[in-house]
């Protein structure tokens, strides 16, 4: 099991390097990551002391989302693309950690059922490691822990699970730990709130305005560096090729007309999910129909302690087909 979960790593994370180097990442690999590492740097710095938590899983065509410590991770209503994703960027200290998956049959909306040979499918390759490289360049994959949705008696139209697990990490981010908590503010005043943020960002993006949509990532993009070990050339390796990729979304955002606000992150952090058609996306989404590309962010916003505002703590960027 270990080797063929070491291989399977390792052709998406070759995968991931070829895309890189053409200067996109479409629909496979790390849902994280619009842009990712360059893999061949990365052999240099990775190291054990240097942790990359990832979770393995193959959930074939059912759509799920994945919330780590009540962040979404990833988040995949409509072709259930396979991990593995990296955990890294939603592990804010070292302590205990909690993953929730939810996954649906893919015909619920006409009552479809996951049965018991299902939810055995599904925790085949359900199972977080530490991945990294040894002084010989080797990969090497540590189990963490082993995940496992219960038996179930009956069919049923989804399933969904909490477990725990621990990581230890080199590094310390901020993140929404210290952020204002959203439940106590006013619902409709706090909705009203994240529409007005959201709209500014999705204007950003369709005017072109890219070098002002990182600005707003800086933060985010701060701490993904940190928790990803990135080196300076890679941090402008992928802030170049991240700006370029923004500035596509010009004149192509889908309007904000369907979608419900969510809190997140035990009360510190919201988003706003469409309704509809890419149901449980983001708002914030781009249909190049000229080069049949949609680009889909998923914007977790928060007040930060001592500041009064709305502003970006994660984004969940992605480039898939358009069809």
């Amino acid at each position: 099991m270990k080797n063929e979960l070491l291989r399977f790593c390792f052709s998406i994370r070759l995968l991931y390097l070829v895309l890189l180097l053409s200067g996109i990442l479409i629909n496979c690999g790390n849902r994280n990551n619009l842009i990712v590492k360059n893999e061949k740097k990365s052999f240099k710095i990775m190291n054990e002391e240097k942790k990359d938590y990832m979770l393995n899983y193959r959930f074939g065509s059912a759509p799920y989302e994945i919330l780590i410590n009540d962040m979404v991770c990833s988040i995949d209503l409509e072709s259930g693309m396979p991990g593995p994703i990296d955990l890294n960027e939603f592990l804010v200290n070292s302590s205990q950690q909690k993953i929730k998956i939810k996954i649906s049959h893919p015909f619920v909306h006409k009552g479809g059922l996951l049965k018991k040979n299902d939810i055995d499918f599904f925790n085949k390759d359900l199972i977080i490691n530490n991945v990294y490289f040894d002084e010989n360049e080797n990969m090497q994959l540590d189990s963490i822990s082993k995940l496992s949705f219960p038996d179930i008696e009956t069919p049923v139209p989804y399933i969904e699970n909490e477990w725990t697990f621990n990581a230890s990490l080199p590094f310390s981010l901020t993140g929404w730990k210290d952020s204002k908590d959203l439940r106590a503010f006013d619902k409709e005043e706090l909705e009203q709130m994240v529409v007005l943020k959201f709209e500014e960002l999705w204007k950003m993006l369709n005017d072109g305005d890219n070098a002002g949509f990182m600005t707003q990532l800086k933060f985010r993009n701060k701490e993904f560096y940190l928790s990803n070990y990135f080196n300076d050339e890679q941090v402008a390796e992928y802030e170049t090729n991240l700006s370029n990729t923004y500035l596509k979304h010009k004149n192509n955002m889908i309007p904000m007309d369907n979608y419900r606000m969510r809190i997140l992150g035990d009360g510190k952090a919201v988003s706003l999910e469409r309704l509809g058609k890419h149901k449980g996306q983001g708002v914030l989404l781009a249909e190049d129909e000229q080069e049949k590309v949609l680009y889909l962010n998923y914007v977790m916003l928060h007040i930060p302690e001592g500041k009064e505002k709305l502003e970006i703590v994660r984004i969940n960027p992605l480039i898939t087909s358009l069809e």
